[in-house]
């Protein structure tokens, strides 16, 4: 009765494992902001707390705002001791 149980404890961590290592994969969100003119400068207001944003133009009547979340903090705890009032 024991090696049943460890046996389906292993098969269950061995589930679980992958499933862990795909939760943890950055998430992108894409949007298109339309211009109504183009030949006037553009003011965005954007905030994410955890990864970087991307705005790109595009010859037509359109930008692209990119959004990457960052799971983790791939900075030192130095770093962001450096950086804690920022």
């Amino acid at each position: 009765m024991k090696r049943f149980g460890f046996a389906n404890l292993m098969f269950l961590i061995g589930l679980a494992i992958p499933l862990m290592v795909f939760a943890q994969e950055p998430t992108t969100d894409k949007i298109t902001v339309p211009l109504t003119d183009p030949g006037r400068p553009v003011t965005l207001r954007v905030s994410l707390l955890n990864g970087s944003i991307s705005v790109k133009g595009t010859p037509g009547k359109e930008l692209i705002v990119e959004a990457t979340t960052r799971l983790e903090d791939s900075r030192s705890e130095d770093q962001r001791e450096k950086i804690g009032g920022l």
